[in-house]
Parts: structure tokens; sequence; C-alpha cells
């Protein structure tokens, strides 16, 4: 998808996400936009626990996490001018940020449905 906002254009995609937390009823997804220099990564995940109704929402303005020259130079020792391996490893980097930003969402989520359902 593309979206535009005033001059910024970015372009990303939305994505339909499941979680063992998630009480009936309820639904979570996640949207990746990059474009024109900016990256934004976020998770919202909303339902209902009893007569309460929830959101949780995660935004992460900066998705890609900064790789050192150094660390660069280890992973691609072999050809150090390598844009392949350069983007792999970034990539890697990144797809292993977005995994634990998930883990840590799936952790608040599911300390605050247990908190729901007891009552406090």
């Amino acid at each position: 998808m593309t979206v535009v906002t005033d001059t910024l254009q970015t372009h990303g995609g939305l994505t339909e996400e499941e979680s063992p937390s998630l009480p009936e009823g309820g639904a979570m997804f996640s949207i990746g936009l990059t474009g024109d220099g900016a990256d934004m990564f976020s998770r919202a995940v909303w339902g209902r626990v009893g007569d309460v109704r929830f959101v949780l929402v995660s935004l992460d303005l900066d998705p890609a996490p900064q790789v050192s020259t150094a660390e660069l130079g280890d992973a691609c020792v072999e050809v150090p001018a390598d844009t392949d391996c350069v983007g792999q490893q970034r990539a890697e980097l990144a797809e292993r940020a977005r995994a634990e930003a998930a883990r840590e969402f799936e952790s608040v989520l599911s300390r605050a449905i247990a908190t729901l359902e007891k009552g406090v």
C-alpha cells in the first residue's frame, strides 16, 4: 500500500496477526511503512474481557536497527563492499528486532489479559 501525508510518501503493508492471549472476538494487526527516510512499524490489538474493552498499541519509529561497520565487516568479510551481503545483514537484524518486539508485545498483552481476567 502507499500512504501519502502532506509531502511524505511511504510504502508498506498491513498484516492480520494472531495471539494465543487474544480473547474471543478480539483482533490484532501490524503495519509497517517506509519511505523518504522515514520508517515506522506498529502493532495493535483490541478486545474485551468481561465488561472491559481494551486496546494495546506499540509504535516503533525506527524499526531497522543500526548496523556498525565492524559488524558488517565481520559478517561480510569475504567481500566487504558486497551490497547484497550488507543488505542481507541489515534485513536479518531488522527481522530479529521485529521478532523481539513481537515477543515483548505478546508478553505485555498476556499479562494485561491475565490482570483483566482477575478483575484487578
